[in-house]
């Protein structure tokens, strides 16, 4: 699910840069992928993070229909 970001965005404390958006990861198809934005070294590969939040690149996320009508 992707979230609008509010220009004082932070995900787990870390400012969200312009290049990325909040995303909440509910599930994984490839959980031991790295996550293009590790947390520390806390949180590093995708399973870390299912049911949370996570900053991710915009070029790589994908909207449906739906999400477009509603992210513009």
């Amino acid at each position: 699910m992707l979230e609008k970001n509010d220009p004082n965005s932070t995900v787990h404390g870390v400012p969200l840069v312009v290049t990325d958006v909040r995303v909440a990861v509910n599930i994984a198809i490839k959980g031991d992928a790295f996550l293009p934005r590790p947390v520390k070294d806390e949180l590093v590969i995708v399973n870390h993070v299912i049911g949370s939040h996570v900053a991710w690149p915009k070029q790589f996320v994908i909207l449906n229909d739906f999400e477009v009508y509603i992210y513009n």
